[in-house]
């Protein structure tokens, strides 16, 4: 697939997180965070934002289930955002009726959360921004009988730095039960933004100015040279 195909499809999937019928924000202290699908707010608290999540019911096939979400942060005034965060998950498990005997039950989870800087501040997705970290975790749970339970995911930090306006996260997350056969429900994902309080010239444009000492030299320099042309020009009309 050509990158012109897949920017397209990463705009429509912004266009789409940013309509009042799928996407939902949360308003936070120091951030705002827009959910695009397949989640829904729960609470916030500073910069840790809740959300009840997907599920999946599994009858039988070989594949996991897989789903990809976008988080996006937007900064308030005087606060930027690190690129560093961390992220929980808690998934509920129960096993179903299985048409063969089984004497290992496994439920597994995995999550991992890109990092993204856009390109532009509006409609740019996944594929219009660089990859600035990622957090990622898992948990699984084994036993010889087909009891019900419930797993928890800690992730480790995503390694960045810097100051943004605006990231995007992307999450995938992965489950899986063997036999397959059940159901899987995300009952929260909390995820943690790291952020600073900055000036604002931390944002300033990407021009910069001379301090006050040279723009004075440089204008030291232009007179001396107007004065030397000046002088150059009468020396020309004496000599004529």
């Amino acid at each position: 697939m050509s990158k012109t195909i897949l920017r397209l499809l990463s705009m429509l999937v912004v266009a789409a997180s940013a309509s009042g019928a799928m996407a939902q924000t949360v308003y936070g202290d120091n951030i705002d965070v827009t959910v695009s699908h397949g989640y829904a707010p729960v609470s916030h608290a500073g910069n840790a934002f809740t959300f009840s999540g997907n599920s999946y019911v599994l009858d039988g096939g070989w594949q996991p289930a897989t789903a990809k979400t976008i988080f996006t942060a937007q900064a308030h005034a005087g606060q930027a955002l690190t690129g560093k965060l961390s992220f929980t998950m808690e998934l509920q498990y129960e096993y179903g009726a299985t048409p063969f005997p089984s004497t290992d039950y496994t439920a597994f989870a995995q999550a991992q959360v890109d990092v993204l800087a856009p390109h532009c501040p509006q409609g740019c997705g996944p594929f219009d921004s660089d990859l600035v970290g990622t957090a990622q975790g898992y948990a699984s749970s084994t036993t010889a009988d087909p009891v019900n339970g419930t797993l928890t995911i800690i992730s480790d930090q995503s390694q960045a730095s810097g100051n943004y306006n605006l990231l995007l996260t992307q999450m995938l997350e992965y489950v899986s039960l063997n036999p397959a056969y059940g159901s899987l429900t995300i009952n929260s994902f909390t995820i943690t933004f790291e952020t600073v309080s900055v000036n604002a010239t931390t944002f300033a444009s990407p021009v910069p100015e001379l301090p006050p000492a040279a723009m004075f030299g440089a204008g030291i320099v232009a007179l001396g040279l107007t004065a030397r042309l000046r002088q150059a020009r009468r020396a020309r009309r004496h000599l004529v």
